[in-house]
C-alpha cells in the first residue's frame, strides 16, 4: 500500500500535526510530510541553492523519490525565516520505514560578509549568483550531486498511514563552512546539522518603549549553550513593537535586546530574559524602556 506524502521547505521550523520519530502516523488520512529548513545565517549573507530531486532513503524499495524537478528548484533559504514554500504535494510512498531524507542539489552560490565591510561572493554555479555579481571564490559541494545532502533523523522514519510531519533544522552558518585560509573556497557539509522530528512552538518579544520611539531595536534569540543567535527588528504589529520568531524547535532558550549604535536606554541594562518553547505554544519575553536617548 502507498501513502501520500507532502513535502515544504521553509527557513525556520514548524509542524503541523508532527509525530515523534519511529512511531506511525495513525488512521487520520495521508500521510504528509513537511520539511522545515532552520536559518541562523551568521556571516552568511544570502544562499542560493539548486534542488534537483527530493527522495527518501531505505523503506521496501530502497529509494524512493518525491519529486524530481526539470528545470531545478533554486532556493534563496536565507529568505524563507517565518515562511513555507511547498515543494512535493500528495507523493505516495510505500509504507514502512525510512531512514533518511536527501535533496540531490545541482549548484549552489554564496554571499558571504568580508573583513573590513563589504561582501563576496562563491559559487559552483556562478549563474545562480544575482546578476553582476562578482564571483570571487569556488563552492565546494561534495556528493551533493549524487547521493545527495543528507538528512538523518533520531530514528527510523515510520509510515504506516495517517498525518506525519518531518522537520528538519537547517543551520545555514553550520551548513556552508567558512572560508579556509587564502584557498578562495567555501565547503558544504554533507550532513545537515540537527535534523529531528519534532513539532515546534512559536517565540514573541514585546517592547515597551515609553518615550524612546524605539527605531532599531531588535529582540536576538539564543539557543541554550550558544553565545549568539538570531536577530529580528521589532516591528508595529497591533499596536504593539513585536518581534515573531514562527519556527522555533522545542528546547530553552534566552532573548536579549538589542540597541542600535548611539542610543542609550533607561534602564542602561536590560536583563536577557529565558523562554522555553514547547510544541505549538507561544513563548513570550516582555521588554520595558523608561526612555532612551540617541547620541548627537
Amino acid at each position: 500500500m502507498t501513502k501520500p506524502i507532502t513535502l515544504a521547505l521553509a527557513a525556520l521550523a514548524l509542524t503541523l500535526g508532527a509525530c515523534d520519530s519511529g512511531s506511525g502516523s495513525g488512521p487520520d488520512g495521508p500521510a504528509r510530510v513537511t520539511v522545515m529548513l532552520t536559518d541562523n545565517p551568521g556571516d552568511v549573507l544570502h544562499v542560493w541553492v539548486e534542488i534537483k530531486e527530493v527522495y527518501l532513503q531505505g523503506g521496501p524499495d530502497g529509494r524512493t523519490v518525491l519529486a524530481t524537478f526539470d528545470p531545478a528548484e533554486v532556493v534563496e533559504l536565507t529568505d524563507l525565516a517565518n515562511a513555507a514554500t511547498e515543494l512535493v504535494s500528495e507523493t505516495e510512498v510505500p509504507e514502512g520505514s525510512y531512514s533518511e531524507l536527501r535533496f540531490v542539489l545541482g549548484g549552489a552560490c554564496l554571499e558571504a560578509e568580508v573583513a573590513g565591510g563589504g561582501s563576496a561572493f562563491y559559487a559552483s554555479d556562478a549563474s545562480l549568483c544575482p546578476a553582476g555579481s562578482a564571483v570571487t571564490g569556488t563552492m565546494q559541494m561534495p556528493s551533493m550531486g549524487q547521493s545527495g545532502l543528507k538528512v538523518k533523523f533520531d530514528g527510523a522514519l515510520e509510515f504506516s498511514g495517517g498525518p506525519a510531519t518531518l522537520l528538519v533544522d537547517f543551520d545555514v552558518a553550520e551548513s556552508f563552512g567558512k572560508l579556509a585560509g587564502n584557498s578562495g573556497k567555501w565547503v558544504m557539509h554533507p550532513v545537515i546539522k540537527g535534523a529531528t522530528l519534532k513539532e515546534a512552538g512559536f517565540v514573541k518579544a514585546t517592547l515597551a518603549p515609553g518615550t524612546c520611539a524605539a527605531t532599531g531595536f531588535k529582540a536576538e534569540l539564543i539557543a541554550g549553550g550558544a553565545t549568539d543567535g538570531e536577530q529580528r527588528p521589532f516591528e508595529t504589529v497591533n499596536g504593539v513593537l513585536t518581534a515573531l520568531y514562527k519556527y522555533t524547535l522545542p528546547g530553552a532558550y534566552t532573548v536579549e535586546l538589542v540597541a542600535p549604535t548611539g542610543v542609550t536606554t533607561d534602564p542602561a541594562t536590560v536583563a536577557p530574559v529565558p523562554v522555553t518553547v514547547t510544541v505549538g505554544d507561544t513563548a513570550t519575553a516582555a521588554f520595558t524602556l523608561t526612555s532612551c536617548t540617541v547620541a548627537p
